[in-house]
This record gives C-alpha cells, structure tokens and sequence, in this order.
C-alpha cells in the first residue's frame, strides 16, 4: 500500500475523519476553556490575557490556518464518503440497527446534525468576534478589540 492509497482508500479517509475530528476537538475544549474563563474570580483579566496571547502569538496565529485547513478537510472526507458509501451499496439493507435504540448511541444517529450545529456555531462566531479583531488588528492602528466586553454586549442581545 503506497501513500496515496492510503489517502484515498474508505479505511485512509475514516482515519482522516478521526485524526481531524480529534484535533478539532482538542481546539473546542482549549476555546471552551478560554471563554469559560470569564465566569472565573478575575475572570476579565484571565480572559483578556488568554485572548491578546492568542491573538498576538506567531504560533497561534499559524495553527488557525491549519485549523481551517482541517474543517474543510474533515467536511470533505465526510461528504466524500458518504458519497461513496452510497454507491458502493444504492440499496439499504432491510434490517436496520436503529429499530432498537439500545444498540445504537445518540451520537451515532446524529452525527450529521450536530455537525451542522457546530458549522453554524462557527459561522455565527467568527462573524462576531474573530473577523472584527483580526480586521482591526491588521488593518487599523487601534490594535485589538477588546473582546470580554464584544462578548458581553453580544450576549446580552
């Protein structure tokens, strides 16, 4: 088995999925972790402090490129082999596993939903917070929002 095939292979693309959808993971429980900071006793101090760090480090800056590099991937190999999963078998098996609940996970059944759900989340959130600060921060001088107060005026409306 070269690289290729194991790219382009159902087998390579699940592992793809996983490999992606970990790192993904990873990312939301780090974000979740740093907007949680501001129901914390200096919260606003902990919070902005995680924020500028993110937002001025070299690193981190170079890690959301391959953070959007790895959505669109995972999006596409889901696509791609649900695709492919279709043509390989056009016609459903008769018996299906979710005719009794107890054999198939919440999760398992709504995979494709909470996908969606958290595609929207994103949209909605880089909408609000990430492109208004990465904007004033490379094109104008006034340097970074300050965004314990953006996320507090956006969630009080």
């Amino acid at each position: 088995m070269n690289w290729k095939h194991a790219f382009t292979s159902a087998i390579g693309k699940k592992l793809v999925m996983g490999f992606t959808g970990l790192f993904l993971i990873l990312f939301l429980i780090v974000h979740c972790y740093v907007n949680a900071l501001v129901f914390f006793p200096n919260g606003r101090e902990q919070f902005e402090a995680a924020a500028h760090f993110m937002g001025s480090n070299p690193l981190v800056r170079t890690m959301e490129i391959g953070l959007f590099f790895f959505l669109f991937l995972h999006a596409i190999q889901g696509i791609m082999l649900e695709v492919q999963n279709r043509a390989k078998r056009p016609v459903k098996y008769k018996v299906s596993t979710h005719s009794d609940p107890k054999k198939v996970k919440w999760y398992s059944k709504t995979m494709g939903i909470m996908g969606v759900l958290v595609l929207l989340f994103l949209v909605v959130h880089l909408y609000h917070f990430w492109i208004p600060n990465r904007y004033q921060q490379t094109f104008t001088d006034l340097g970074e929002i300050n965004l314990y107060d953006k996320m507090q005026a956006v969630f009080q409306n």
